[in-house]
């Protein structure tokens, strides 16, 4: 019996990538890492539940495996990491993604129509089709200004229209 009827899925975290790529070679994570993220998911999945996984970093060249494996929510989708535009087109029909506005870049240093242009494009790019989750790629922090905060929550109610 499902102690949570209201969850819809478990996040699970764990950084397996740097800015550029894994952190450890294919072949190490498959060995050392895989079987036991697996134990994870299936446990989630027997209670009917969806597997959300977090790792920041460019982890593209797991993600045909996080797909195998049952992972339905890839986040966060960082864009100084990884493509968005490829993302999408290799994996939107087998993923959700959740982020890929950028906390590195836009949020902290642009102005409030640069985060408007950059969270629009984003949002059209990675719901197309379904399979998104509007949100930042990462936490917001501090040095970022209220204002930028505000048009990313403009752009934000935009989408339930």
């Amino acid at each position: 019996v499902l102690a949570c009827p209201e969850a819809d899925g478990v996040l699970l975290g764990s950084d397996w990538g740097s800015q550029v790529d894994l952190l450890m070679s294919h072949a190490t994570w498959t060995e050392m890492i895989r079987p036991g993220e697996q134990e994870e998911y299936d446990l989630v999945h027997s209670f009917g539940l969806d597997v959300w996984i977090h790792s920041c970093g460019n982890v593209l060249r797991i993600i045909p495996d996080l797909v195998d494996m049952g992972v339905q929510v890839l986040n966060p989708v960082q864009p100084e990491c990884m493509d968005l535009h490829r993302l999408k087109k290799d994996y939107g029909d087998r993923l959700t993604f959740w982020g890929g506005i950028s906390t590195q870049q836009t949020l902290p240093y642009g102005t409030p129509d640069q985060v408007r242009t950059e969270a629009r494009y984003v949002r059209d790019l990675m719901a197309r089709g379904g399979g998104y989750i509007f949100s930042p790629a990462q936490e917001i922090q501090g040095d970022v200004p209220g204002e930028n905060i505000l048009a990313l929550l403009e752009v934000a109610r935009e989408t339930r229209r």
